[in-house]
């Protein structure tokens, strides 16, 4: 059992690695990476949406961005992990 835990932590730990050293490699990888900010992100219909956690509906639509390219969604998401929390 515990063989297969340390399996499955490694397993997760080198799907973050990844994640965090290419983030626009895939849509998995910059899920990950995005959320490692403590952003949020989702994916509709082509397009990227990304936000803050945490907050009221309408103050999180207000401050939400929205793209159609990965590395747009990254660039984005970088800036806001910077910008201070409210």
């Amino acid at each position: 059992m515990g063989t297969a835990r340390a399996r499955t932590n490694q397993a997760v730990a080198r799907i973050i690695t990844e994640a965090v050293t290419s983030p626009t490699r895939n849509d998995k990888a910059l899920f990950v990476a995005v959320r490692a900010l403590g952003l949020t992100i989702s994916k509709r219909e082509g397009e990227y949406r990304i936000s803050m956690p945490g907050l009221p509906r309408e103050r999180a639509e207000a401050i939400a961005a929205y793209t159609d390219d990965r590395d747009d969604a990254w660039g984005t998401a970088k800036m806001m992990a910077k910008e201070p929390r409210r």
